[in-house]
């Protein structure tokens, strides 16, 4: 595999009574996904890699339906593991200062920064042994995770100031020879 583009789910419907991870796409990110889709590159993607996350099948289906690539949940590619506790905003942003700051440490009992960031790359490491004829694919994520796997690109320290300033962006990554074509992320 040579090519990533990295993609993260756009806005979703904040549902207090679901888990995080249960949250569904709104309108207003499946408009920006049919907007996506009509990009050049997706010429070249081959396959579609999504998180187990709603959001992100969501977001892989809606993309896998207008360009006809075909889709596949793999395992691992999911956010980082944390409590299904709702947080405040301001709370929730000190958490997230935390979790990058310490990444060696786990906040609130979350899985820590770095096996977050060994978790991902073992997981697109995966896709690559398991399907080693796929030159380019994308894969649907999340933005803390797709925020370490950037670090790790750019052979960068964990830290939040690489992440995305909004829900749905997209990086460019060549796997092959282990570097970020595009070393921040754009908005889609």
């Amino acid at each position: 595999m040579k090519t990533i583009y990295f993609i993260t789910h756009p806005e979703v419907i904040k549902d207090l009574s679901q888990p995080v991870n249960q949250w569904k796409l709104s309108e207003e990110g499946k408009d920006r996904l049919k907007k996506l889709a009509q990009e050049d590159f997706w010429n070249r993607v081959q396959h579609i890699f999504s998180s187990k996350e709603i959001k992100s099948i969501q977001t892989a289906e809606i993309l896998s339906e207008i360009t006809k690539i075909p889709t596949e949940v793999f395992p691992n590619l999911q956010e980082n593991y944390r409590t299904d506790e709702l947080l405040e905003e301001k709370d929730y942003k000190n958490v997230f200062k935390r979790f990058f700051n310490y990444p060696k440490d786990s906040v609130r009992g979350w899985e820590t920064a770095s096996d977050a960031q060994k978790r991902i790359i073992g997981a697109i490491s995966a896709i690559d042994e398991l399907y080693p004829d796929l030159k380019t694919i994308a894969i649907i994520g999340h933005g803390v995770t797709g925020t370490l796997l950037l670090c790790n690109m750019l052979e960068h320290p964990i830290d939040s100031s690489i992440g995305q300033e909004r829900v749905g962006c997209i990086v460019e990554l060549d796997w092959e020879h282990k570097f970020a074509v595009s070393n921040e992320w754009q908005t889609y």
